[in-house]
């Protein structure tokens, strides 16, 4: 049985670099690799977590993980690159990876980049996280070799194949998911050997694909996947979506009805006022009528006045021109003109003279 050790996180993060510096991994890379395990930790996912350093160490000192990649990514177009990651570390790969994905996403609004020749990564949320500490929301996928068997089998054929997705929170905490299909990591059943502690059953299945608790054949066997879990909840949720689409049926249909219930009403309302509009408007046309009718008779009247007016007027001015032409002696058949006072206006050459008086007006022609 394993001991465990407990140390402040600067610690073990100054072990991790110097082992792996140790092993000709570069200062920065160190740095990053150590950062993403101690970081697993903290959050509590120790499956990846320093626990697997031995593993990792190992794996470079058989060739199999290069500890000095040249990670020069490509892009293939406004908002996408391909990154070769020459079988480097997967924390090193997956970092560069979300950098140069930052970086389209600053310009384009969107980044996406697709890294191939990785090895491990470890926790999926390091690279969820690494986006958000920048602001931005983010999708990391990745696969894995054979872990578990399709449903009903035992023998490995599908890889648990994490994904991790995270936004930020704002004034709360950031939203991260980090998962994968399978019923448990790997990691926690090594963990429990190495404890010597029992794990629940469907965790995994045994060489036989019979479910076990013993972490040693288990570790012998596949893991478990959530298929199984997937469909009893899939039968739960199918039942609660047919309840509350029942539920919401029935809304709609009582909704309805209150709906077709209003409008009815309304319809009532408007038919029943129709005939009073109706006779109001029948009055409305009877006043307008009479006020057209009165206002024919008062211009009737007004045009009975203004011709006696100009008749009288007419009248008048022929009264005052022959009193007028009486008082001034004119005699329209001569070509002299004779005044009351005696005084005579011989060799009058005008063919006319007019005389006015008051408001009366004449023209005398020789």
């Amino acid at each position: 049985m394993s001991e465990r050790v407990f140390v402040e996180h600067e610690e073990a993060d100054a072990f991790a670099k110097a082992l792996l510096a140790a092993h000709g991994v570069p200062k920065k890379d160190a740095a990053t690799v150590a950062a993403c395990l101690v970081r697993a930790d903290l959050r509590g996912v120790d499956t990846h977590g320093l626990t697997r350093l031995p593993v990792y160490l190992e794996r470079v000192r058989r060739g199999l993980v290069n500890p000095r990649p040249k990670l020069l990514p490509k892009r293939v177009a406004p908002a996408a690159a391909v990154l070769d990651g020459q079988n480097g570390f997967g924390f090193v790969i997956g970092t560069r990876a979300m950098t140069e994905a930052i970086s389209l996403a600053r310009k384009s609004g969107v980044g996406i980049v697709a890294a191939r020749r990785s090895t491990h990564f470890g926790m999926a949320a390091s690279y969820v996280l690494q986006a958000l500490d920048a602001g931005f929301v983010a999708l990391v996928f990745t696969n894995a070799s054979r872990a578990m068997p399709p449903w009903g089998g035992r023998e490995a054929l599908l890889g648990t194949s994490p994904l991790a997705a995270g936004a930020p929170g704002g004034k709360l905490a950031p939203f991260v998911l980090d998962m994968s299909p399978a019923v448990a990591a790997r990691g926690k059943i090594r963990i429990a050997e190495k404890r010597g502690e029992k794990i629940p059953l469907g965790f995994a299945l045994d060489g036989e694909g019979r479910p076990t608790s013993d972490p040693t054949e288990a570790l012998k066997g596949v893991g478990a996947q959530v298929a199984r879990d997937i469909s009893t909840a899939s039968s739960t949720i199918d039942k609660k979506l047919a309840e509350r689409g029942l539920q919401l049926t029935e809304l709609l249909v009582s909704r309805s009805s209150e709906a077709a219930e209003q409008v009815h009403k309304a319809q009532t309302r408007v038919t029943e006022a129709v005939p009073g509009l109706l006779e109001r408007l029948s009055k409305e046309q009877g006043r307008l009528s009479q006020v057209i009718e009165g206002a024919t008779q008062n211009l009737a009247a007004l045009e009975s006045v203004v011709v006696q007016r100009t008749t009288s007027l007419d009248k008048t001015m022929k009264e005052r021109t022959e009193a007028l032409q009486t008082s001034l002696g004119v005699d329209v058949q001569g070509e002299t003109i004779g005044v009351a006072e005696g005084t005579v206006l011989s060799g009058v050459s005008a063919h006319r003279l007019a005389v006015a008086t008051g408001l009366a007006a004449t023209e005398v022609t020789p």
